[in-house]
């Protein structure tokens, strides 16, 4: 769905800057968008969920320590589907994404988005008259292409196997105690209160973009819009919806990560 909500923000975007009768397919196009972004970013986070539990390691960290590696190597452990890297490699590209990206998302893209956009409901002077998004006041654009390749990259989008070897999944076995550590750092940076504050804003959002494709579509006074702002309006739509979308694809990620180490522990018993 977020491929079409690219495909119908450009033609938003092409048609504002058209003839009068082009721009009226513009405006009459935009209430579709807002409403197909709205339940698109409610739908995101209905697929993510965390308990916030720490792993258990039990004794699989002293069962690993007592073996060499070589006489390790062979064993079957659990991986995310696709997975073609270290557990390690993948629990530091989901750390830069959240650090570098995803923790941004709340205080520069949907509180100030959020706090903008119901100003405007109550005063659509601004609205009208918005020409970039530097406008919104503590608003940030991300470049969020960059860590969808990075993420991207640690997985073989052919493969399914949910299984590899303990050679191919660490480099060396000091490294199991260093992903149960990095696991639960995970979890606590995508915290239970993190995802439930997105969650709210996302909620709130929502509300709002339906009250505003009301008035558009309904040719309220005071939400005639130029084609600038029609093109504005359609590009934050699709970012708002990009970034929402890679949070919880990064969430659901690091859940599937987080159940194959704990569905791997019991296996190390076979090294015992």
């Amino acid at each position: 769905m977020l491929e079409s909500i690219r495909i119908e923000s450009q033609m938003i975007a092409l048609e504002a800057v058209g003839p009068s009768q082009t721009l009226r397919a513009a405006v009459d196009r935009l209430p579709g968008l807002i409403r197909n972004v709205s339940s698109f970013i409610k739908d995101r986070f209905g697929i993510i969920s965390s308990n916030g539990e720490h792993l258990k390691p039990g004794k699989s960290i002293k069962i690993l320590e007592a073996v060499n590696y070589s006489d390790a190597r062979a064993l079957k452990l659990y991986k995310s589907p696709g997975q073609k890297v270290t557990y390690m490699t993948l629990i530091t590209t989901l750390s830069e994404c959240h650090q570098e990206l995803l923790s941004k998302t709340l205080p520069q893209v949907l509180v100030p988005f959020e706090t903008w956009l119901s100003v405007q409901l109550t005063n659509p002077t601004e609205l009208i008259s918005i020409r970039n998004s530097a406008s919104i006041r503590g608003y940030r654009q991300h470049n969020v292409d960059e860590f969808i390749k990075k993420l991207a990259s640690c997985y073989d989008p052919k493969s399914k196997d949910s299984q590899g070897k303990l050679g191919e999944l660490l480099d060396r076995n000091r490294d199991w105690k260093d992903v149960i550590v990095g696991t639960d750092y995970l979890n606590d940076l995508f915290s239970k209160k993190e995802r439930g504050d997105i969650a709210s804003k996302v909620m709130a959002i929502d509300s709002l973009l339906t009250t505003l494709a009301n008035r558009i579509e309904e040719n309220e006074e005071g939400y005639e819009m130029s084609g600038k702002t029609l093109s504005v309006l359609a590009d934050i739509c699709y970012s708002l919806a990009k970034e929402v979308e890679f949070y919880s694809v990064a969430a659901f990620n690091l859940s599937l990560h987080t159940t194959a180490v704990k569905d791997s522990i019991p296996l190390f018993e076979k090294l015992a």
